[in-house]
């Protein structure tokens, strides 16, 4: 349902942009960080300000909410060999961008913050196994 004063075709031109957004990210890894990132800890809302100019709150609270999740399935669902590849190369861009080591990245990481809060126990420690394995092999 729309808020009062905005049409189908403004949450459509939101949805379309915060999805061009989160696809541009090359690694399901990264766009898990990203999205993360975007949730507030406190409150649980998901806010991107540079989309505030096309987004009211609650769309973009909804659309960004759905990826989350649709992020995080996806990376449940690749296999370890996947995941490692993924995460390889999420890894080597950030530590490339951002001039840190991989000790150091590694000991940032926060997994129950890359985790959406409609996640069921099994995923959570189906995604915390996953992780610490595959941070193993990377870092």
């Amino acid at each position: 349902m729309n808020k009062p004063g905005t049409t189908p075709l403004a949450t459509s031109n939101c949805e379309v942009f915060l999805r061009e957004v989160i696809t541009r990210i090359t690694s399901i890894f990264g766009r898990l960080m990203s999205l993360a990132e975007l949730r507030d800890l406190k409150n649980g809302t998901y806010s991107y300000a540079a989309a505030s100019h096309i987004c009211t709150p609650d769309t973009m609270d909804r659309v960004l909410r759905q990826q989350h999740v649709d992020t995080f399935e996806s990376w449940l669902s690749l296999s370890l060999e996947e995941q490692t590849a993924d995460l390889s190369a999420y890894v080597l861009e950030h530590v490339r961008k951002h001039g840190d080591s991989l000790q150091h990245w590694r000991q940032q990481i926060s997994y129950l913050a890359l985790v959406p809060s409609t996640a069921l126990i099994p995923e959570v420690e189906l995604f915390r196994s996953d992780l610490e394995l595959v941070l193993n092999i990377v870092c």
